[in-house]
């Protein structure tokens, strides 16, 4: 069965139809039908249209009429046709396909920590609901328990109401278990958006030792390289804290719990954040807070019993991470304020500059899309 032209050109016409650019070289067709995109040549047979993802040639005797896009469109109709060919590979110089693979990588890492971070959020809308219902289900437990107490048992009434009591209480102890494996989830190292941070600085170091990125030869495609790379990384925020440098140490400003403000010592090697008893005090930790006790090692080396908290919220400069689990030390070793340790610090990609006194956070941008 014979291919025409224009059943093509029918079907490129409207599959276009659906998303033409604001700006374009438009061939209208004898037959109604519009193409749109950049006219590469015209001849006197006919003329050859780049649409964005390959070019079509159209025969002059179907064509009606061309018209061109002028001055500032037309240029930005070229770049972006420049760029979708770039993207889907078509413009990659042939000693260059090493480079272009080592982009499409750090663009499927950028994807899979999106994908990692909308699981977090995830987890985190589930903790929200669980934790609402498990608070309604520990205030409907008391005004069962009273009417059980009311009844007499010898009625049926009673044991309905012992089934529906026994009921509250089950629900409460499942939901404190999923609560705790969510829990346990949420505080895991973010390893898919680290392993972007990571690519993206691997990929960074490879743009400034590779000589072809600062030659003459395909200055667009590795210009275009550039781009896409600093594109990629608009979805990293950074933050480099001020702190105050005491010996080895430094030393951050930390909001808890959005009211209180502490000075607390940045340690990579403490499995737990810790705050001084004192401090605790000040927040006013409620008694659903407690998570029992934890053996923790202080500054001397001597293994403590320390009470173990769930902290709402703490801040470090803009960087904040909600659910933070803290050890709170006995009195007698609460000299400083705390520790900033790796139950917070392991929600980030840390960076600490012993030397210049530097701590730097970066995360992926929660408008990263």
């Amino acid at each position: 069965m014979p291919f025409h032209q224009d059943a093509v050109l029918f079907f490129m016409a409207v599959a276009l139809a659906a998303g033409r650019p604001a700006w374009a070289d438009t061939v209208q067709l004898k037959n109604g039908n519009v193409l749109e995109g950049v006219v590469l040549r015209e001849t006197k047979t006919g003329v050859e249209i780049d649409i964005g993802y390959g070019t079509v040639s159209v025969l002059r005797e179907n064509i009606a009429e061309i018209r061109r896009a002028a001055g500032p469109e037309a240029a930005a109709l070229k770049g972006r046709l420049k760029r979708s060919e770039f993207d889907a590979g078509r413009r990659v110089p042939s000693d260059a396909r090493d480079v272009f693979e080592r982009l499409q990588v750090l663009r499927a890492l950028r994807e899979k920590a999106i994908d990692a971070r909308a699981r977090k959020e995830k987890l985190a809308l589930e903790q929200f609901r669980l934790e609402a219902e498990t608070q309604s289900l520990k205030k409907d437990y008391p005004v069962l328990a009273g009417k059980l107490r009311g009844l007499d048992e010898r009625l049926p009434a009673y044991n309905k109401a012992v089934q529906e009591l026994n009921a509250v209480n089950a629900a409460i102890r499942s939901n404190e278990l999923r609560l705790e494996a969510l829990a346990k989830r949420s505080a895991e190292p973010p390893e898919d958006i680290n392993a972007f941070l990571a690519g993206y600085d691997d990929f960074g170091r490879f743009m400034r030792s590779d000589e072809r990125f600062s030659g003459t030869a395909d200055k667009d495609f590795y210009d275009m390289v550039r781009a896409a790379a600093a594109e990629a990384g608009g979805a990293i925020s950074a933050q480099t804290l001020e702190s105050v440098k005491r010996g080895a140490h430094i030393f951050v400003d930390v909001r808890i719990n959005g009211r209180v403000l502490a000075s607390l010592m940045v340690d990579t090697g403490a499995t737990f954040t810790t705050l001084s008893a004192k401090l605790a005090d000040g927040l006013g930790l409620a008694p659903a807070a407690d998570l029992g006790q934890v053996t923790v090692q202080v500054a001397d080396g001597r293994q403590v019993q320390a009470r173990r908290v769930l902290l709402d919220l703490v801040e470090v400069g803009t960087m904040r991470a909600e659910k933070v689990e803290a050890a709170v030390l006995p009195e007698s070793d609460d000299a400083a304020d705390g520790l900033l340790g790796m139950s917070f610090l392991r929600r980030f990609d840390v960076r600490v500059d012993g030397e210049g006194g530097r701590l730097t956070l970066r995360e992926l941008n929660p408008d990263a899309q």
